[in-house]
């Protein structure tokens, strides 16, 4: 059976070729019968006027005529065909246009997707086998087509207009994605300039390419006032992807990295962060990139500990011909052969090449490799760590090659980055997390732990929501002593927070929280009850009793090491 979009074109250019045939025997009819006839004009533009006059049934020369020409009958219906099916077309465009608003004027908790058709259409899909709701908006008037139907709108998601048109304000979520770095960063400034002007608090998940000055440029426009803003990174993603699953044999493993540039530079960065967390032997990481040196790699990626030894190669790595070239140098100095291979270069051809060789050279030794397949969506498979109800998590990618002992793994960048359960878990929901495993190691030291000690996942949503609002709102705290958020590019040496910032800190906290609540509906009580939401804490800072502002006081001392868990840092400004 025929798909409906291709019977769509088909019949346009059925009746464009109608058309076109409509005016030719227009013409030819026209100088046929008007040969003779002087009351008319018979020249080339005259003849073309009147076929053109076809199309709106009020061609001159056709007044109270009769014996014409064959072919031009044939043209006086022809092109009055057109013309209705055009009106046909303008009509239904028209009318579900009004009803696709329609729809859109009354939906509530949808995601709005903004970005390439195809990454758009990805990510529709999953959105739709959750039973969610997807309004897609397109510069482009042509449709993506997305499994289950989602609504499609066609307009520039950067002007907060087309964003309100499209219900943000009613929305459950903002994603925008795509290579484009700064429209990306528009799409962000523009959904917090509608969540201003409706008092809303709509999270928009903004994909970057340079994670540091991204967030550097949103952070002017909308850090200072909790702006839901998420960012994640496509190399970040995928370099956390590659560790979840294919991970360093042990914390004294060899590493060997090919391809420094993107992929390559962040996965170093969570390899410094790796091994900086692990206790053990001394760890070696090989970089091989012939654009690299050795200074600039160490400028980027200091080990003040001396762990880890890092060398730079100047190689070509479509070049490898010997095991010797993949051998990583130890601490000790002797070569050996690396447990794990990571290819990150950005030609997928290429990158698979590298990965064969490499399998080949190491086939007698117990080595992975894992390919980084940076843009084609069929290839490889996913390697993220989506976590379901049981608490497991999807295994890692099978190997699609085994050689003796050496395995070759691929792994999709594009199935890794646009996996909508991945682009969810972003920056302030890692954030959300560490605060509440705050909160455990807390209640693991009382002898009367509260009912609310049990893990994320079991976690009533009313109270993983409150970790969430907690999480946006560190940033705007850390204005207030000095200080902004920036990912780290190596190991995290979480800086420690003076008491007096701490206490005026916590009193800003304990506002937010009874602004929180109070907007949920709670309310004061002596004692505490969920269901009727009375709670005691519910008065201000100076009727607070000491140990409910110790709480508040061991978050805020707390922060920097939440922070870190999510790859990120606190500097001072000022």
């Amino acid at each position: 059976m025929t798909e409906p979009g291709k019977m769509s074109w088909i019949a346009r250019i059925f009746f464009a070729l109608v058309a076109v045939g409509a005016v030719v025997c227009g013409m030819i009819g026209f100088h046929d019968y008007l040969h003779g006839k002087p009351l008319y004009g018979s020249g080339p533009l005259d003849l073309l006027y009147y076929s053109l006059q076809l199309f709106v049934l009020d061609a001159s020369p056709l007044q109270n005529a009769v014996g014409l020409p064959l072919l031009l009958q044939i043209a006086r219906f022809a092109a009055p065909i057109v013309t209705v099916y055009l009106i046909i077309l303008a009509t239904q465009a028209l009318i579900l246009g009004s009803l696709q608003q329609a729809r859109i004027n009354v939906m509530r908790g949808h995601s709005i997707l903004c970005g390439p058709h195809e990454l758009t259409r990805r990510l529709a899909e999953q959105i739709r086998d959750e039973k969610g709701k997807v309004v897609v908006i397109s510069p482009e008037p042509a449709k993506p087509h997305v499994r289950g139907r989602a609504l499609h709108m066609v307009g520039d998601p950067r002007r907060p207009a087309v964003l309100a048109r499209a219900g943000l304000h009613r929305a459950k979520e903002v994603i925008t994605v795509g290579l484009d770095n700064v429209r990306n960063a528009e799409v962000a400034i523009a959904v917090d300039a509608v969540n201003q002007a409706k008092g809303t608090r709509v999270v928009c998940y903004a994909e970057a390419q340079d994670r540091g000055l991204f967030e550097a440029v949103i952070r002017q426009e909308v850090g200072s006032d909790g702006g839901r803003v998420d960012v994640f990174s496509r190399h970040d993603r995928t370099a956390q992807g590659l560790l979840d699953h294919v991970p360093p044999a042990d914390p004294g493993s060899p590493v060997l990295i090919i391809g420094y540039a993107g992929l390559g530079r962040m996965l170093v960065d969570r390899l410094m962060r790796y091994w900086s967390e692990a206790a053990g032997a001394a760890d070696s990481l090989r970089v091989l990139d012939r654009a690299l040196s050795e200074t600039d790699l160490k400028a980027r990626h200091p080990d003040p500990q001396g762990r880890i030894t890092v060398t730079a190669a100047d190689h070509d790595p479509a070049w490898l011909t010997t095991i010797d070239q993949l051998k990583v140098a130890a601490a000790d100095g002797t070569m050996r052969v690396p447990e794990r291979v990571y290819v990150c270069l950005d030609d997928d051809a290429t990158a698979i090449a590298v990965g064969n060789v490499a399998l080949r050279l190491l086939a007698g030794h117990e080595s992975t490799v894992v390919v980084a397949v940076a843009h084609s969506s069929s290839l490889g498979a996913a390697a993220v760590r989506r976590e379901v109800q049981t608490g497991t998590t999807i295994p890692a990618p099978s190997p699609v090659r085994e050689l003796e002992k050496a395995k070759l793994v691929l792994v999709s960048v594009i199935r890794t980055v646009y996996a909508i359960a991945a682009i969810r878990t972003g920056t302030n929901e890692t954030l959300a997390r560490a605060i509440h495993d705050t909160y455990l190691e807390r209640e693991s030291k009382s002898p009367n732990p509260s009912p609310s000690a049990v893990a994320w996942e079991d976690l009533r949503p009313y109270l993983q929501d409150s970790n969430r609002e907690q999480a946006w709102d560190i940033a705007p705290k850390l204005a207030l002593i000095g200080y902004t958020v920036i990912p780290a590019t190596g190991p995290i040496t979480p800086p420690v927070i003076s008491a007096d910032h701490a206490d005026m800190l916590a009193e800003v906290e304990h506002r937010r929280w009874m602004a929180e609540r109070m907007a949920k509906g709670w309310s004061y009580g002596e004692h505490f009850d969920r269901a009727r939401k009375v709670h005691p804490d519910l008065v201000g800072w100076a009727d607070l009793p000491e140990p409910r502002r110790k709480i508040d006081r061991d978050f805020v001392l707390a922060i920097p090491d939440q922070l870190a868990t999510a790859g990120l840092i606190m500097v001072r400004t000022r």
